[in-house]
């Protein structure tokens, strides 16, 4: 089977799952993607990661700094993020645009007054409201990169408050975060189909 026709069969796989924002522009894209590297094989672990991302980047308006959702199943984002300042107010934004309405975050509240700007080490105090619920998460400042660790304390408080789903991600095995809200069942029939093992963890 040539690349191509495994990307469609890769996108199909990911409709049956449910997922059925993966669009043809994702595919269209990807498919692109296979004629600028030039690649002869690729594992459909990895057609699958990026026909991921590009279904749920969203569209982030550099002008503006507004980010505007393209997916309800999915959230994608490149830990290396361009707007430092709101890394984790964008990132909650991604978590709430897939969690179809079960919880709420709000008032998300970057202190980055723990931060040397100069070496970007530090820590970075994210408040935010969950469900109306004061939380804090203090976050380890390194320049331009998201602290990953924050998906464990999202777990924990959806945990507290007896919540059957959990954020589940993976890593396209660069800088790609893909996530996705569910429960411990679904994500071990995404990561029979697909190959790509999803982690309630970032341990």
């Amino acid at each position: 089977m040539n690349n191509k026709m495994n990307v469609d069969k890769q996108a199909e796989i990911l409709k049956e799952l449910g997922l059925s924002d993966i669009s043809e522009d994702a595919v269209v894209s990807t498919k692109r993607m296979l004629e600028y590297r030039s690649l002869e094989v690729v594992e459909a672990s990895e057609l699958i990661a990026v026909l991921l991302m590009y279904s749920a980047r969203g569209d982030y308006d550099y002008a503006t700094g507004v980010w505007t959702p393209i997916s309800s199943h999915v959230y994608s984002f490149d830990v290396e993020v361009f707007d430092i300042e709101n890394m984790y107010s964008l990132f909650f934004q991604g978590i709430m645009s897939i969690n179809n309405s079960e919880f709420a975050i709000s008032n998300v509240v970057e202190d980055m007054s723990g931060v040397n700007q100069e070496t970007g080490q530090g820590e970075r105090k994210v408040s935010f409201l969950y469900n109306g619920l004061t939380q804090l998460f203090i976050a380890n400042g390194n320049f331009d990169w998201f602290d990953v660790k924050v998906i464990d304390f999202v777990n924990d408080i959806l945990a507290q408050n007896g919540n059957q789903k959990k954020l589940y991600g993976f890593s396209d095995g660069y800088q790609e975060c893909i996530i996705f809200y569910c429960t411990e069942e679904w994500a071990r029939e995404f990561t029979a189909k697909t190959g790509c093992v999803l982690a309630p963890s970032t341990n």
